[in-house]
């Protein structure tokens, strides 16, 4: 299928020539081969899909059609909203400097404050999902080379396959609201010296996690920074005290 054209413009034609009037915009690469539309692209990852009327029925006849694209996730996937992305519809006859004036002054300003408001979600999502992914790779490296990941996708939790005899659904949740990231697993099969190792050491850490904060003056010390084998060192250690 051959690009459709509109008073003998294509998307692709419209787009470039509109560039010296939409500084800091440029031309994407088309995303279908039959080119039935074109993508403006700033810099901060916002994009102008143009259609053109024609046979396809992307736009109306003798219309040009600039829609406003929401953000994407770290992982390709799109954002979608409740309400449509803002977009306008201009004649296409009309001159390069002319559209990209109708685009500056009728579709950014709701657009702009669409994609700011929908990337901060992206944003939150994005950073939720790589700390959950990180702990999910911390554990596969603490249980071994058998230890894998068998489930990741965004919004779900991470799943994570663990070698051992007594854990099953090892899984990251990430956070979610007013949740914090969450580590979910099924223990099986204990001795009960260890059951009762690992029961006591979870009423500990509720009880620290529900008292009320206690402002203590301490004295100024030399700090140093705590490293990840320091954060596993206290929580393994006592448990290996508590069985020995």
């Amino acid at each position: 299928m051959t690009a459709p054209v509109v008073s003998g413009k294509s998307s692709a034609d419209i787009a470039v020539s509109m560039l010296a009037h939409l500084p800091g915009w440029s031309v994407a690469p088309s995303r279908f081969q039959d080119q039935h539309f074109t993508d403006l692209v700033r810099n901060d990852g916002a994009r102008i899909a143009i259609y053109v009327g024609g046979p396809s029925g992307w736009a109306p006849k003798d219309r040009v059609v600039f829609a406003g694209q929401w953000p994407k996730f770290r992982d390709g996937s799109n954002y979608y909203a409740s309400e449509p992305c803002p977009r306008i519809t201009c004649r296409a006859d009309r001159s390069a400097e002319k559209l990209a004036g109708e685009i500056t002054r009728r579709l950014l300003p709701a657009y702009d404050a669409a994609y700011a408001k929908a990337s901060e979600y992206v944003a939150q999502s994005n950073a939720a999902v790589g700390e959950a992914e990180n702990i999910a790779a911390r554990f596969v490296s603490m249980l071994g080379a058998e230890a894998k990941i068998t489930h990741s996708r965004r919004g779900d939790a991470q799943r994570i396959w663990a070698p051992l005899e007594s854990i099953y659904g090892l899984s990251v949740d990430p956070a979610w609201g007013d949740s914090p990231v969450s580590v979910a697993m099924e223990i099986r099969n204990l001795a009960p010296e260890v059951a009762f190792a690992v029961l006591e050491m979870i009423q500990e850490h509720e009880a620290r996690a529900n008292a009320a904060p206690v402002r203590v003056e301490a004295p100024v010390s030399v700090s140093r920074e705590i490293s990840d084998e320091d954060e596993e060192l206290e929580v393994v250690e006592p448990l290996r005290r508590r069985i020995a």
